[in-house]
């Protein structure tokens, strides 16, 4: 059993990172992908494993706080804002996605997250299944994390996941489970903490969490055919969770 464990983001220096843990997912790339500063990162971590957070401008659109956080300008990037987002297959997102594909060909990632709004509507079930396919047509393994309202939409994700070969479905395993399944052996988990609505980023995870995690991911695996799990934590506390998870893990021989 392969469990991978993991950051979202950069809360130590990438050398302590790769000293301690398995996988770095790159968040930058969710604001704007900056291809060549990642390049530098694999050289001072060689060994640490690197997956890829999406832009928002595939998933989300023109998000306006997003937008501003990210300090991006309508009139540099000179795109037709009807057509972005929502993960639809037009040129102009399959043109976002070569720039997230740079970034993560320059540290060999192969996983790219995508991470939907939790009100997003999956009910373009041809077209969303026609981008993701283009993702693994281009020699990647796409992760999509649905969340919030999405995850009622089970008929719709479950003819997409049917339609697409190679996607991976994932959610917070401590917050709720999938509502349907897919094939990929890969399981991909992003944990942002306890309480609150979709997040709580506040929060510590206590050794009961960890271990009740723990439980829930081998069971899955187990009981679904999965041959390699991702256990990403995505909280202020996540160094310090990620590290006591593997902890755990090495105590009962598992892990990576």
């Amino acid at each position: 059993m392969d469990i991978r464990v993991g950051v979202c983001g950069l809360p130590r220096k990438i050398e302590v990172i790769s000293e301690k843990l398995d996988v770095i997912e790159i968040q930058e790339t969710f604001y704007k992908p900056k291809p060549s500063k990642y390049l530098k990162w694999k050289e001072r971590a060689s060994n640490l494993e690197f997956t890829v957070k999406v832009w928002f401008l595939i998933t989300h659109g023109w998000n306006k706080l997003l937008v501003r956080k990210a300090k991006l300008l309508e009139t540099t990037m000179k795109i037709n804002k009807d057509r972005i987002g929502g993960l639809k297959p037009t040129e102009e997102n399959f043109m976002l996605l070569e720039e997230v594909i740079k970034a993560a060909r320059g540290v060999n990632a192969k996983l790219l997250v995508f991470q939907t709004p939790g009100s997003f509507k999956p009910v373009d079930v041809n077209g969303i299944s026609h981008f993701l396919t283009t993702v693994v047509d281009k020699g990647f393994t796409p992760i999509w994390e649905v969340r919030g309202a999405t995850l009622d939409y089970e008929e719709e994700l479950a003819r997409i996941t049917e339609k697409t070969t190679g996607l991976v479905l994932s959610t917070d395993m401590l917050r709720s489970l999938l509502p349907v399944e897919y094939r990929s052996e890969l399981v991909y988990i992003r944990l942002h903490g306890l309480g609150g609505r979709q997040v709580n980023y506040r929060y510590k995870y206590t050794k009961d969490d960890l271990r009740e995690l723990l439980n829930r991911i081998v069971g899955y695996m187990e009981s679904k055919d999965k041959t390699t799990s991702y256990v990403m934590f995505n909280n202020i506390y996540m160094f310090g969770d990620a590290v006591s998870f593997k902890s755990i893990l090495e105590q009962l021989n598992l892990g990576k």
